[in-house]
């Protein structure tokens, strides 16, 4: 049985692309590794720790108890002492903006190795192109893995992928069953661990445009719409990754406004 949690980063910045992520992994290591953080609160005195570590059983009972919904789980094979090596840095989990910068990139090591994980990117042309929900739907949708038989289960924050309807032969080659809901990657061990990787990911890209527009700052606000960024599209106007059809770019009275 295989579990992928779906989540996006940047619907709100005014710069870059829309990010998605994908996280696949087993009902056997969510089975695993909650008997291993049962057995490890047990053996800790660390109030800190013991609360880390109620967080990520919660997480990882809800992906659990969903997906027991589902008759036939098959159970695979884990390395379980590997297993116990990353509980360490696991018990950070949570919605990527609750998680330091620092914690978030050894997530990121951590989780791109113990799962499976696919990237959907839409950038700031196709945003001004088609709009950006339906440029965070695509982008969301080009994460998914495909599946052509059963045995799988998609967790998505605010996406109900079955009343999404694209002309895309993606989605006609899925069989897995969905299941949407609010606050998800607050919720879900599999969608906050997508939105880690979609958050550490996106982060990399915009740092990456601080060399070609180094007056921006996108290295440090990674394209939201801080004050620092503000100032420098009133200074030196929008650049080539801007999302030009959003209305302050259109309206200078409203950067003034939104700078104070």
């Amino acid at each position: 049985m295989r579990i992928t949690g779906v989540d996006e980063v940047g619907r709100g910045a005014l710069a870059g692309p829309v990010v998605s992520a994908s996280f696949t992994t087993s009902f056997s290591f969510l089975n695993q590794t909650l008997s291993q953080l049962q057995n490890l609160q047990k053996d800790t005195s660390s109030k800190s720790f013991v609360k880390n570590i109620d967080r990520l059983k919660k997480l990882i009972e809800f992906d659990i108890k969903v997906t027991e919904q589902i008759t036939d789980l098959e159970e695979e094979a884990i390395n379980t002492s590997e297993n116990e090596k990353i509980i360490s840095t696991l018990v950070t989990l949570n919605d990527s903006k609750k998680v330091t910068k620092l914690n978030r990139e050894k997530l990121y090591k951590i989780l791109t190795k113990i799962g499976e994980f696919k990237l959907g990117i839409v950038d700031s042309t196709e945003i001004d192109k088609i709009g950006l929900q339906k440029a965070n739907i695509k982008s969301m949708i080009n994460t998914l893995p495909m599946i052509t038989k059963g045995g799988h289960f998609i967790l998505t924050d605010h996406l109900d992928i079955s009343k999404v309807k694209l002309s895309t032969p993606m989605t006609a080659n899925i069989t897995a069953k969905y299941l949407s809901f609010d606050k998800g990657d607050s919720r879900s061990f599999c969608i906050a661990a997508a939105s880690i990787i979609a958050k550490v990911s996106r982060d990399k890209i915009m740092a990456d445009f601080h060399t070609p527009y180094p007056k921006y700052g996108f290295n440090v606000h990674v394209g939201y719409g801080t004050k620092q960024h503000i100032e420098s599209i009133k200074l030196n106007g929008p650049c080539k990754i801007h999302r030009l059809s959003y209305k302050i770019f259109k309206d200078a009275n409203n950067i003034a406004r939104k700078s104070r």
